[in-house]
């Protein structure tokens, strides 16, 4: 056997249960996290977690490259294809897990922004630090041992060494994020945030290091396959992670693989070593700098030392406090009036509201990011675009709940807005909510929500809510209007028909007026000339029995004169034989014409 296959052996035998042991705590410590994190929310353990299993990938590749070093000096090497398919499937398989933890770390960041983390128990906060500790003196260990691994037994042993110096920081930093988060929550989310970048960077140089590895050129890989290296060694471990002060360290680096020499010159050699110095200096004056506090005009400010409010509120000016985060003061904008827009999203209509400028809103076009709501019939949406006017309460024991009772009040009063809101309309139609007193509408909204802040102690006044615009969605405006018209119009066909109906019924009531007046007038006439008639036949009668003679005569007379009326009459005397009289001028006032008879001569 040759001495390069002594040499793989003895490697395998020293090393790879160094590496399979930790790679197995690395695993098995980061799912215990990323289940701690899941159960309880924790934004830090998540990131902890993500970093466990990058660091692993390290680890990962650390050993799989001992596999192929072994299996390239063995009895029976594979020939120069089979080791480039060997080696390309390790920068592969090295590629596509670090790939997955950038995307889950990407959606770790996502997830950080929108969620709000809940914070831990007392026992929680110990256990989670003592686990942290007890972590960060396991790491310690593997990484003594790798670090004491000469580069010609295991070439990876540097930068597995500084994956693992990666897992202890990320320990420590774990452990004292929890124990400060008691004082200052806001170091909690901060070192989130910073083992989330850091997985960011330092999976994007992994990542690139291994498709560069996967094109690069074969020829000194062929040459020596029992010397092939993992791409595990990254440079921001070896600036940040390789000795106290990065500064030398990233000097030390562009030296030793670039070759510039920054030794010979004075001035870099002050550079080198005051950057740190000057660094920390200049951190140590920003971090003084937070001992000054101003309170504006408009707030009073509660002050914390320790984690504990003063109960003297901050009048507006100049203050003074412990610098951050031992000392904190929070501000209450107590002498302002806020708006919060409520069913619709729109920041250049925040500032037409504040202007109290004139603006023209049309149903069928759109004019803010809205929001539809069920209305209790379950089958129609209506969108109400509304302004609510709040301000905070100016009384000490208001600032305090506005403080420390609530931790966003302002998005609890635009949650309790919506409960409002879906409870004015959960009994409503489309149409009993447009044909509704818009002003009492926003005073019981505005009702409702000073009910629900002085029960939860939001420490918010609910000024006044302005309904802006109350309409159907822009999608169907336009068929709502189309439906609107139509009834209008058949409302208008109605009322004509209406109209024209009660016209003829007048008309047909006057005429019939008439001929009812007309038949009462001819039936008096008649009754009266009946009337006439009988008493004209009853005299008659009368008279009749009391002279039947005389009336009979009488009778005989008129009879006689009205059918002589319109006839000439002569009259002749029988004792003036020669004497006519004629009463052919009997209307005139000439008397009758007496004619004399004539002699025969």
């Amino acid at each position: 056997m040759s001495h390069s296959s002594h040499t793989v052996d003895r490697e395998g035998d020293s090393h790879r249960g160094a590496l399979r042991t930790g790679l197995a705590l690395l695993l098995v410590t980061a799912a215990a996290a990323l289940v701690i994190a899941f159960q309880s929310e924790s934004p830090l353990l998540r990131a902890a977690g993500l970093e466990l299993l990058f660091c692993a990938t390290a680890i990962w590749g650390a050993l799989d490259a001992v596999r192929l070093r072994r299996k390239a000096g063995g009895d029976s090497p594979p020939d120069a294809a089979e080791h480039r398919e060997d080696r390309s499937l390790h920068h592969l398989f090295l590629a596509a897990p670090t790939a997955a933890i950038l995307v889950l770390t990407t959606l770790a960041i996502v997830a950080q922004l929108a969620e709000v983390p809940t914070p831990p128990s007392s026992e929680q906060l110990v256990v989670i630090a003592i686990a942290a500790a007890l972590a960060a003196c396991l790491w310690t260990v593997f990484v003594r041992v790798f670090a004491s691994i000469d580069a010609d037994d295991l070439p990876e042993s540097v930068g597995v060494s500084r994956a693992f110096a990666e897992a202890r920081a990320a320990a420590v930093i774990v452990g004292l994020a929890q124990l400060l988060g008691t004082v200052a929550p806001v170091l909690t989310a901060a070192a989130a945030w910073l083992i989330l970048i850091w997985i960011l960077v330092a999976a994007a140089e992994q990542l690139l290091r291994s498709l560069a590895g996967w094109f690069t050129d074969e020829t000194a890989v062929e040459q020596a396959p029992a010397r092939f290296v993992s791409p595990v060694s990254l440079v921001l471990r070896e600036v940040c992670l390789s000795s106290t002060n990065p500064v030398g360290a990233l000097f030390d680096l562009t030296e030793r693989r670039f070759g510039l020499s920054f030794r010979s010159s004075w001035t870099l050699k002050f550079l080198r070593r005051s950057v740190l110095p000057v660094g920390l200096g200049s951190v140590l004056v920003v971090w003084l700098s937070t001992v000054c506090v101003v309170i504006e005009p408009h707030q009073l400010g509660v002050r914390e030392a320790f984690g504990r409010c003063d109960r003297e509120l901050l009048e507006p000016g100049l203050h003074a406090k412990l610098p951050w985060p031992l000392g904190v003061v929070h501000r209450a904008p107590v002498r302002t009036i806020r708006t919060m827009q409520i069913g619709f999203s729109d920041p250049n209509d925040a500032a037409t509201v504040a202007k109290d400028e004139r603006r023209s809103l049309l149903w069928t076009q759109p004019h803010a990011e809205e929001f539809a709501l069920v209305l209790g019939t379950q089958t129609e949406v209506v969108a109400i675009n509304a302004v609510v006017y709040y301000r905070v309460q100016n009384n000490p024991e208001a600032v305090f709940d506005y403080v420390y009772h609530t931790a966003n009040p302002e998005a609890a009063l635009e949650n309790y807005a919506y409960r409002a809101l879906m409870e004015e309309t959960q009994t409503a139609s489309l149409t009993d909510l447009l044909s509704r007193d818009r002003e009492q509408f926003a005073a019981r909204v505005e009702e409702r929500l000073n009910d629900y802040s002085r029960q939860s102690r939001l420490a918010l006044d609910v000024v006044d809510v302005a309904l802006i615009n109350l309409h159907p969605p822009v999608e169907a405006a336009s068929h709502y209007l189309d439906v609107v018209n139509a009834q209008v119009d058949a409302e208008r066909v109605v009322v004509e028909a209406q109209g024209a109906a009660d016209a003829m019924v007048f008309d047909a009531s006057s005429s019939s007026d008439a001929l009812v007046s007309r038949s009462k007038v001819e039936a008096a006439r008649r009754v009266s000339e009946a009337g006439r008639e009988s008493s004209e036949f009853d005299a008659i009668r009368r008279a009749y029995e009391a002279d039947p003679e005389t009336f009979q005569l009488r009778l005989w007379y008129e009879t006689l004169e009205s059918s002589l009326a319109s006839r000439r009459v002569f009259v002749i005397d029988a004792n003036l034989p020669n004497v006519v009289f004629d009463d052919r001028a009997a209307g005139s006032s000439i008397g009758p014409e007496i004619t004399a008879p004539q002699s025969e001569d």
